[in-house]
């Protein structure tokens, strides 16, 4: 458990915080009273956690605690499907008190100071989705002019939003990597040096990337800060933060316990490097508590990194179902692996696909810039190499398109860049169907 690694006093103040949060949920859900029935005694210790048994939006009358939580007629309610496709309420805490302490984080996370940055873009969903709305209360609370620019809209398009970034010069983008990525690369094509625009410190949610991607926006951006944040929406909580090395780290306020468990959800993960399956409870009372709630992400331990964070990082992986296997290799890789290794070669755009189909792994990836056929076949080589050389996987194929051949940079989004399309058993019409829309 990464928690456990934390000082002493952080464990006390988590294992605090948690007998607090398990005295109001037996007190206030049928659920608990009734998923807990058998365990009677707090916690002293975070080992103690054991005894309690997890929680993932198909556990067994989970809908019992929807609909009680629903009957309190809580001030909002969005949802969220992940992975599985299951709606899932969340109903996060926007009152005045939260807001606070989030417009707090952000300025200790960013290290800003009142004069740093005046205006925010806030290039988030806003619909069914609270993010956006959790970082318009907290800027607002903060002093900070947010501007809402409502991604998956026909009304704030790439091109609006690079209008009001050059019109309003706010010095804080907020957004998704793939959007983010898309506005300097639409910038760039209308003749805009995004390395001269004012923004100057990013914030990046709604997906995990790996450190070269978060390099690859800083340089793009002229250099700009960039920080990402790894939680669940469902769990209303910042979860991981990134720090100036790249890394997500657990919070160094204590208010979320962080497990890392072998596949057995029983064992914790504590050696340098071992892989393990993410569990995550935020202690905070809010309207709908989850305890030791399954993300479904594995994540690797690493106990220190030299930064200006004293807690453990937690590098995530993926989830489960993106997890491709190679039984040639007897290895299992991600695609944020993959994804580590193509950001490195500068010919390389933001958009990417990688397709598993029977037991073969192909890359398809878009250029930064027209390359000679020479240059191209020289590209394939180096990537499938260095690719086997760190990894031990070997890449069946690499397709090459030129600039703008998978997506319009200054049209909606449609797909997730870097979504892995796993194509066992399919005919070739139906191939052909799942992978049209970016190509």
């Amino acid at each position: 458990m990464s928690s456990l690694l934390l000082n002493k006093n952080d464990q006390e103040v988590l294992c605090s915080r948690f007998n607090q949060l398990l005295e109001h949920v037996k007190s206030n859900f049928q659920f608990y009273k009734d998923y807990y029935q058998h365990i009677e005694h707090p916690i002293d210790s975070l080992e103690d956690l054991k005894h309690f048994p997890l929680i993932d939006k198909n556990v067994p009358n989970i809908s019992v605690l929807v609909n009680e939580v629903l009957e309190t007629n809580p001030p909002s309610y969005f949802e969220t499907s992940g992975t599985s496709g299951n709606p899932f309420p969340v109903i996060p805490d926007l009152g005045p008190e939260r807001g606070g302490e989030f417009a707090n984080f952000i300025f200790d996370w960013l290290n800003l100071d009142k004069d740093e940055v005046k205006r925010a873009i806030i290039a988030l969903p806003f619909e069914m989705n609270p993010i956006g709305i959790k970082y318009f209360a907290g800027l607002t609370k903060a002093g900070i002019t947010a501007i809402p620019a409502v991604v998956k809209s026909v009304v704030c398009m790439p091109q609006k939003v690079i209008e009001l970034i050059e019109r309003l010069k706010p010095e804080l983008l907020i957004g998704r990597p793939l959007e983010t990525l898309r506005y300097a690369q639409a910038m760039t094509e209308q003749g805009i040096d995004p390395c001269k625009s004012s923004i100057k410190k990013i914030i990046l949610t709604g997906e995990i990337i790996s450190k070269t991607k978060f390099q690859r926006l800083s340089k793009v951006y002229g250099g700009a800060s960039v920080h990402g944040v790894y939680g669940l929406t469902e769990l209303d909580s910042g979860g991981l933060v990134s720090c100036s090395k790249h890394n997500y780290h657990l919070p160094s306020n204590p208010y979320l316990i962080v497990e890392l468990l072998k596949d057995d959800f029983k064992t914790p993960v504590t050696q340098e490097n071992e892989i393990g399956n993410i569990v995550l409870t935020n202690t905070n009372v809010n309207y709908m508590p989850l305890l030791r709630y399954k993300t479904g992400d594995f994540g690797m331990l690493q106990h220190h990194c030299g930064c200006e964070y004293d807690t453990p990082v937690i590098h995530v992986l993926g989830r489960a179902a993106d997890k491709i296997y190679c039984p040639k290799n007897k290895l299992s890789v991600f695609p944020i692996q993959i994804e580590e290794i193509l950001f490195q070669f500068e010919e390389i755009g933001c958009d990417y696909q990688i397709i598993s189909k029977n037991d073969q792994i192909e890359i398809k990836i878009e250029l930064n810039s027209i390359l000679t056929d020479d240059k191209k076949n020289e590209l394939i080589k180096v990537v499938k190499e260095k690719i086997k050389q760190q990894l031990n996987i070997d890449i069946e194929k690499v397709t090459i398109y030129n600039p703008n051949a998978l997506a319009s940079k200054l049209g909606v989004a449609k797909a997730k860049a870097g979504t892995l399309y796993k194509i066992d058993n399919l005919s070739e019409s139906e191939i052909a169907e799942r992978l049209q829309i970016n190509f």
